[in-house]
Order: C-alpha cells, then structure tokens, then sequence
C-alpha cells in the first residue's frame, strides 16, 4: 500500500515544480481576469486573493487621451509601484472590445523580456506576458497596434503579480486592473469634400445620402466613442433607428476612409 501514495506524491511535487518553472518563464494564459477569465490567484495557482497588498499596478498608453486612430501603432508599459517584494514579478495583458473578442495586433519591443500567446478556450485572444528573463523587473515595454476597421471602445485587462520567490505561494500578492480607450473622434484620414463624397444630412428621409457612387462599408459612432450601427452602403445609409444626436460617421472603401459628423433630428 505504501509504495503507490509514494508514487503519487513524487508525481505531484514534479507536476507543481513544473507549474512554478512555467510561471516564472510566463504567466499562464487567460488569467488576466478580463471576462471570461480567471487570475493568477485562482487556488491551484498563486492562491491569493488580488488587490490585497499596498502596491498599485497601471498601465501606460502613450495617447495621453487614452485616445486610439485605426491602424496606428502605440507604445505601452505594465509596472507596478511600491512592490512589496521585487524578487521575481511577471503579468500578463490582453485588448478586448466592447464583444470581449481580441482587438488590435501586439508587437515586441523587449523579445527578451516579453513574449506573445495564445489563449485555449478563447483562441482568438492574444497575450503579451514575460519569459524567464524579465521577471525580475517591476515594468515591461511593448507595442499595441490598433485595429484597421473601428470597433468602439476598447479594454485592456492587466493581471500582475508580485513575489517574494521563496518556493511557495505564501507571501506573493497579485493585482488587476484595466484601462479603456475610445476611438479617436478626430480622424487623421482624408477630408469627404476633398474625395468628392460630401455627406447631406435629409431629415424627410431620415437618412444620410453620399454623392459619391462607390460603395462603402461605414461606421456610426456616438459621441461618447460607441458603435452604434454600421454596415454597407452606396449613397444612402438611413439614420432610421438612431435618436436625435450627433454622431461620428467613418466611411471605408478601396480606395480611401474618411470621418464626418453627422447630426440626426427625425
């Protein structure tokens, strides 16, 4: 009877030596404790509750708006402030919309700090964590690429963990946080009346008309930086089941995007 708990008991401590190696070369994916997600501090992990320690966590955008434009590329930083014990640390991040699926491209800027994976479950998400060689350390760089097409708000889920290194969980404090940004309403692409689309408002027909005759896939924002319809359209797109209000409209076709504001009174 005694050799098989033996053999189990050698079995568990190699499985917990492998899980300890692998979180201090990466965090374990989906444990950002965004939607969906679990954290770091889950029992069979770092079993510890977040947010309980002093330290504060963040997460830098280099918008100082918190502001994103499609396509552009932005700087990035996760660190934390007042770490209690700076022995070994590591996070994980990821971008979700307002749908919770992966928005955005994440870019390496420190490849032997930092590195990117995948999720299981959520196989579309995209994870920036640390290797072996950057848990030693209280911040961490990297790019984020925002997306081609719009997609409102977007949020960033950082779980970060603070540890003292010491062989087990006890002692070790994790911390979460996010941050949000919106779409840019100030589009940095082309001017509609230079490209020959100039946007008339028809309040009788409770629609938009476009006197260009391409066709376009558009966007409709509110002013507080959500989608609220988009679709496919060639001249008209009908404003029919938004309420009175201004809007932010981004047209995209082969050839060029451009933003315009429109005012909707039924």
């Amino acid at each position: 009877m005694s050799a098989p708990k033996m053999y189990i008991w050698f079995s568990l401590v190699i499985i917990g030596s492998i899980a300890l190696l692998a979180n201090s070369s990466g965090a374990i994916s989906e444990h950002t404790g965004a939607p969906g997600e679990q954290s770091c501090g889950r029992s069979s992990c770092h079993n510890v509750m977040p947010n309980q320690g002093s330290a504060t966590i963040a997460i830098e955008f280099s918008d100082a708006a918190d502001r994103y434009r499609l396509g552009e590329t932005y700087t990035m930083k996760a660190f934390i402030t007042n770490a209690a014990t700076p022995a070994k640390n590591g996070f994980q991040i990821v971008a979700l919309d307002a749908d919770n699926k992966n928005v955005g491209e994440w870019i390496l800027t420190e490849p032997n700090r930092t590195k990117i994976e995948s999720g299981f479950s959520f196989r579309d998400r995209r994870y920036i964590t640390h290797t072996s060689g950057g848990n030693q350390q209280t911040s961490w760089n990297f790019n984020w690429k925002a997306p081609s097409n719009a997609v409102g708000e977007i949020t960033f889920y950082l779980a970060l963990l603070d540890a003292n290194n010491n062989g087990s969980s006890s002692g070790d404090r994790l911390y979460t946080t996010s941050k949000k940004i919106l779409l840019d309403q100030v589009s940095n692409t082309k001017n509609l009346e230079s490209e020959g689309a100039i946007l008339i408002n028809n309040i009788a027909d409770k629609s938009v008309e476009l006197n260009d005759e391409g066709v376009f896939n558009y966007f409709i924002f509110n002013i507080n930086g959500q989608l609220v319809q988009q679709g496919t359209a060639q001249q008209t797109i009908s404003t029919q089941a938004l309420e009175n209000g201004i809007y932010i409209l981004i047209l995209k076709s082969s050839s060029f995007s451009a933003t315009q504001k429109i005012v909707v009174q039924h």
